[in-house]
């Protein structure tokens, strides 16, 4: 994963660079590096994209709550059409 991808992953989670780094368990100043370019270990990378992947299951799966939510309560609302005389 280059500084880019790493960057667009974090944003595409919502996530700022503590947050993130709240997750991985590293510093934010590590994100901050790694988005501006520099090389991450292997250790620390694999961190990284782990809390990536947690956090996109975790939004995933609250979209997916939402959306039956959704479908549910407009399964139960009564729509009335008023009838033109």
């Amino acid at each position: 994963m280059n500084s880019k991808q790493l960057k667009a992953a974090r944003e595409a989670c919502a996530l700022s660079q503590y947050e993130l780094a709240e997750i991985a368990g590293v510093s934010r100043s590590t994100i901050a590096f790694a988005e501006r370019g520099l090389e991450l270990s292997e250790t620390t990378l694999g961190k990284v994209t782990a809390a990536l992947s947690a956090a996109l299951v975790s939004q995933t799966k609250a979209v997916a709550k939402a959306k039956r939510s959704v479908s549910k309560a407009a399964a139960n609302t009564a729509v009335e059409v008023p009838t033109v005389a």
